[in-house]
């Protein structure tokens, strides 16, 4: 995605950050360890190197990932259970901004598939499609393009 002037200036503002104009600063998407002086020590180590480059630091902002963190407890939970196929759950998506279609099937039988997609009240600014054949492997969930 481009990086979104009037999203970040008020998720800026929201932290106590005042943001330069658009294009006067640059976002960082990074995981860091969850330990919490392991991810201090990261976040050190970022901020010195930006500074020693000549670059000012702007701030840390925590990105909401409340549904993420479902999905893999979810995810986990069924691993870890007593279900006979629980290799066959797989979760595309959980999110409040963008949902997967994923499916074993050809492109043509996308909309009798999915007949959200056939919906003229479905709508997105984006869609990305990608079709791909096994080639070496069985087809499963996990394997099945695109990754999350």
């Amino acid at each position: 995605m481009q990086v979104s002037h009037e999203f970040f200036r008020r998720a800026a503002t929201d932290i106590g950050i005042t943001l330069p104009e658009s294009g006067g600063y640059g976002v960082g998407m990074v995981f860091l360890p969850q330990d919490e002086p392991l991810r201090r020590q990261c976040e050190g180590l970022f901020e010195t190197i930006i500074r020693e480059e000549g670059v000012r630091f702007l701030g840390w902002r925590d990105v909401p990932v409340k549904l993420y963190v479902v999905r893999k407890c979810i995810s986990r939970a069924i691993r870890e259970s007593a279900l006979v196929e629980r290799g066959k759950v797989y979760i595309c998506s959980l999110s409040a901004n963008t949902i997967v279609y994923k499916g074993m099937l050809l492109p043509e039988q996308l909309g009798c598939f999915f007949s959200d997609l056939e919906d003229s009240s479905m709508v997105s600014a984006f869609g990305l499609v990608h079709s791909r054949f096994s080639t070496n492997t069985f087809p499963t969930w996990t394997l099945a393009h695109p990754y999350r």
